[in-house]
């Protein structure tokens, strides 16, 4: 999957997250200000999308996930 671990500021779009063994995208600690779109996760371990970061916040757009917690 996709981890962002203090990440902040990015743009992250047009990806697939299928069948991992963890989290198919997770945006933890200090990240914030990150855009995710048009993104695709289905059937991973965790949960397909995640965000727990303590940041200012990420902007989640136009993305197709099954499973999510936090955004």
């Amino acid at each position: 999957g996709f981890n962002f671990n203090d990440s902040s500021g990015n743009r992250v779009a047009h990806n697939v997250a299928r069948a991992n063994g963890t989290n198919g995208f997770f945006a933890f600690f200090g990240s914030e200000r990150n855009l995710f779109t048009r993104n695709c996760a289905r059937g991973n371990r965790g949960l397909d999308a995640y965000d727990t970061s303590t940041g200012s916040g990420n902007s989640w757009i136009g993305n197709s996930f099954g499973t999510t917690s936090g955004i």
